[in-house]
């Protein structure tokens, strides 16, 4: 699904798609608007997601693999790197953004 990001008066400033993969973690993020011109995208890096679907089908597996952190890069809409998310190990979903 779709989701709308807003500012703090409620109104929509872009909006994150979700690309589906079966390999990977694919999302877009546009200009909210009528245009929806393309600011960036952010996709998995590393064989992990593989590994995290594999382990899903095997008891205890998928829940070690769950501990392991998501790695993503950001590109901005000419393909060019311009960040990285990293996870950090825990229960809850922490990430570090860092856009360059």
């Amino acid at each position: 699904g779709d989701y709308t990001l807003m500012n703090n008066q409620d109104d929509p400033i872009a909006v994150l798609e979700k690309d589906w993969s079966f390999l990977h973690h694919k999302w877009k993020i546009r200009e909210a608007g009528p245009d929806e011109r393309l600011l960036a995208k952010i996709s998995s890096r590393g064989g992990i997601d593989i590994l995290r679907i594999l382990g899903g089908q095997i008891p205890f597996v998928g829940l070690l693999v769950s501990f392991i952190p998501h790695k993503y890069d950001v590109k901005n809409g000419r393909d060019e790197q311009i960040g990285t998310i990293e996870g950090k190990i825990g229960i809850h979903d922490i990430y570090n953004i860092e856009i360059t």
